[in-house]
C-alpha cells in the first residue's frame, strides 16, 4: 500500500511544462536520474511512502541532473518505481 505524505503543493506548474503534459510529450529518464531518485528517497522507497512535494523540490534543487523535471513528474516516476518493485 502506498501512503502519501501530508505536505501539499501550492506551486503552480509553469505553462510550458503544462502544455507539454497536455500534449503527452514524454522525456525519457536516464539511468543516472533514476539512481539519483532511488538514493535520495531510499527511506521512502523501502517503506513504500510517496515523498511530499516540498521534499521533492529540495531534492531537485540539490541535484542538478533533476533540474529538467517538475515535482509532479518526479512523483509520478517514483510511483512507477514502487509499482515495478512490487511486480517483481
Amino acid at each position: 500500500m502506498v501512503v502519501e505524505s501530508e505536505e501539499e503543493d501550492t506551486t503552480p506548474i509553469p505553462s510550458d511544462e503544462m502544455a507539454a503534459m497536455k500534449k503527452g510529450k514524454r522525456i525519457n529518464w536516464s539511468t543516472e536520474e533514476i539512481e539519483t531518485l532511488r538514493r535520495s528517497f531510499s527511506k521512502e522507497y523501502h517503506s513504500n511512502v510517496l515523498p511530499g512535494f516540498a521534499k521533492i523540490r529540495k531534492i531537485i534543487e540539490k541535484h542538478p541532473i533533476l533540474k529538467q523535471r517538475n515535482p509532479a513528474a518526479v512523483k509520478s516516476r517514483f510511483q512507477y518505481m514502487l509499482k515495478q518493485k512490487w511486480q517483481k
